[in-house]
């Protein structure tokens, strides 16, 4: 599949103070995976896209379906009416294309049940608004679908605020748009009791 996502994380001057470690984004698909798998609770993060629960799954054909000629669906392909059934789990997120790690990620919208876990997002820089390791593992999410230029998948326990007794699934793909400094990533996410 054809993207213009040609990942430059990292490849910029950084400006003002040192990063810290945990600011510290991998260069690669395969050291974002891991550096994932190290936070506690981890996260996991494939690209073989065998979804466990419903919304994901439907999230992922939905973009499939508005991929044409082998590229990317644009953002104004994608139409709240016809996902009136899964706006409450739905996010689009949005990244500047050059930054460095951190990636400066902005919260366009989230839906009712991603904001019932994690706070007020919508509109908003995640650094703003979500504690620092959250707004890490964020970033490295973003980082993952740069990187793979693909949609992924993102499982594991809830990180935020110890709502570890619930399971997240996330399908995170990337939209095309036309302002080539700007990437964005729509995600449709579901949170189910950990069995």
């Amino acid at each position: 599949m054809s993207s213009t996502f040609q990942s430059t994380i990292g490849t910029g001057a950084q400006s003002g103070p040192r990063q810290d470690e945990h600011d510290q984004i991998p260069q690669s698909l395969d050291a974002v995976i891991t550096r994932c798998e190290s936070f506690s609770p981890p996260s996991f993060i494939d690209t073989a896209l065998s979804f466990r629960y419903d919304i994901p799954e439907t999230g992922y054909k939905y973009w499939l379906s508005k991929c044409k000629d082998g590229a990317f669906p644009h953002r104004r392909d994608i139409s709240p009416v016809e996902l009136s059934a899964q706006l409450p789990n739905v996010g689009l997120f949005e990244v500047n294309r050059s930054a460095t790690a951190p990636l400066n990620l902005y919260c366009r919208i989230a839906g009712d049940n991603i904001e019932q876990v994690y706070g007020k997002m919508h509109r908003q820089f995640i650094r703003e608004c979500l504690p620092l390791e959250q707004a890490t593992r964020f970033d490295c999410y973003a980082a993952a679908v740069l990187l793979a230029g693909a949609p992924i998948r993102i499982s594991g326990k809830v990180s935020h605020e110890e709502r570890t007794f619930k399971d997240a699934e996330m399908m995170a793909a990337p939209l095309a748009t036309d302002d080539e400094d700007r990437l964005q990533i729509i995600v449709f996410a579901e949170y189910q009791p950990v069995s």
